[in-house]
């Protein structure tokens, strides 16, 4: 179908395409390219202000994950001390009386009394409750309570 007619041009949309596949590797490159440089504008002002921001943020990091929480836990370990200590004295002072009780049964003497305040009829018998009330009764003051 050779006739002497004149051939007709590609359509408009085949020559865009053709340009666009030549121009298409071009503008990649040329893209990348302005990206790596940005990437590298942006790399070196970080580097440049790292003395600023990096102090920034590690006391930033202190202050919301570190200094909070550990003022929280001082105040509330404080007051279990001030309770803990309330305990350690009642204890303290419920072992010296245990202490003194343990004392006064091992001592043959105190025993013989308690056996004869048993057997006497007019008095109350003793007891180590009487013995503790009249052992505090005779000691000067609290210092003789801390034996």
């Amino acid at each position: 179908m050779t006739s002497g007619a004149p051939a007709l041009p590609p359509p408009a949309s085949e020559t865009r395409s053709a340009g666009a596949d030549r121009r298409g590797p071009r503008r990649r490159q040329r893209a990348a390219r302005v990206l790596a440089g940005a990437s590298r504008r942006l790399a070196g002002g970080l580097a440049a202000w790292a003395p600023v921001w990096l102090p920034l943020a590690v006391l930033s990091q202190l202050a919301l994950l570190g200094l909070r929480p550990v003022r929280a836990e001082e105040g509330r370990l404080a007051l279990q001390e001030a309770e803990l200590a309330g305990r350690v004295a009642a204890l303290r002072a419920e072992r010296s009386s245990l202490l003194a009780d343990r004392r006064r049964l091992a001592d043959g003497i105190y025993r013989e009394r308690v056996r004869r305040s048993r057997r006497a009829a007019g008095a109350p018998p003793l007891t180590l409750e009487r013995a503790r009330a009249a052992e505090e009764a005779a000691a000067p003051g609290p210092a003789a309570a801390g034996r």
